[in-house]
């Protein structure tokens, strides 16, 4: 059977592009570019520039970085449409760039990010935007592609270069926890190192009618204190410390339940009495 009439056909195939998974595009990425019946641009290998462009011929220079594959195709065909006839282009990512960093956790912008040599943790979390209200930015933690696992805090973090592959993550601060006499107990996310309660009561609803405002107990990690928030004390918080906003005491029902326990103890005496007579 002869099957010439399908070489046509297979040689497309050949340049239909590998692209349904391409990264964003960033420094120092390897492309590959083809445009079909273009010798100039058939399998050309073109690296992303410091300023984020490749230069291809016909083409001169391109915008890459930011860009997918299949938007790069496009801007491609848009620049050499003057000398190619509907333009059949494929970009392909060949090897993308070592030197990338993970930022994660408490950042504005979490992911992937392209460095240069001589870059800092600092500058890795100004690529994602800087750290958010609630992060813990005295405990970063930075993971190496050997495995090893390094924690430091900001002003270490000016002198801690960066390094291919390197995982950086950003904590958040602990909660604080509140308890007892609120509208809405349990834990409040932190969002500085240091809180006036009387400022976060807000976030938990405020108290119920019940509470009692004299006896509020802050427990920190080594201690504990009693607030009076009807005198005008207050309490400077930290994240992790737990807020017991106690009952109000009813001397009146406290003494119904005190003598309440006696009851059954008369009741048997009495009974007791009457069968012994």
């Amino acid at each position: 059977m002869r099957i010439n009439w399908l070489l046509p056909f297979l040689s497309i195939l050949l340049y239909i592009p590998l692209t349904a998974q391409c990264d964003i595009i960033e420094v120092g990425d390897i492309l590959e570019v083809s445009v079909l019946g273009v010798d100039e641009l058939t399998e050309k290998r073109v690296a992303v520039g410091s300023d984020g462009t490749i230069f291809l011929p016909l083409a001169g220079k391109v915008k890459a970085e930011s860009l997918t594959c299949d938007s790069l195709e496009k801007e491609i065909a848009e620049k050499i449409e003057l000398w190619v006839k509907n333009p059949f282009v494929s970009v392909l990512m060949v090897q993308p760039a070592k030197n990338k960093v993970y930022v994660f956790g408490q950042v504005l912008e979490p992911g992937v990010y392209s460095f240069k040599n001589g870059n800092t943790v600092v500058d890795a979390l100004g690529f994602a935007k800087g750290a958010l209200k609630n992060a813990d930015v005295d405990k970063i933690y930075l993971t190496r592609k050997t495995g090893l696992e390094i924690r430091f805090d900001i002003k270490a973090a000016y002198k801690v270069m960066l390094e291919p592959l390197d995982i950086i993550q950003v904590p958040a601060l602990k909660d604080v926890i509140f308890l007892g006499e609120v509208l809405r107990p349990g834990p409040l996310p932190s969002e500085s190192k240091e809180m006036v309660l009387s400022d976060l009561m807000d976030k938990v609803g405020g108290f119920t009618k019940d509470a009692d405002l004299k006896h509020i107990k802050v427990i920190k990690s080594k201690k504990s204190s009693t607030i009076n928030l009807e005198k005008g004390s207050d309490a400077i918080l930290i994240p992790g410390d737990v807020v017991i906003v106690p009952r109000k005491r009813n001397i009146i029902i406290e003494t119904l339940e005190f003598a309440n326990r006696f009851v059954p103890v008369i009741s048997l005496c009495l009974t007791i009495y009457l069968l012994m007579r």
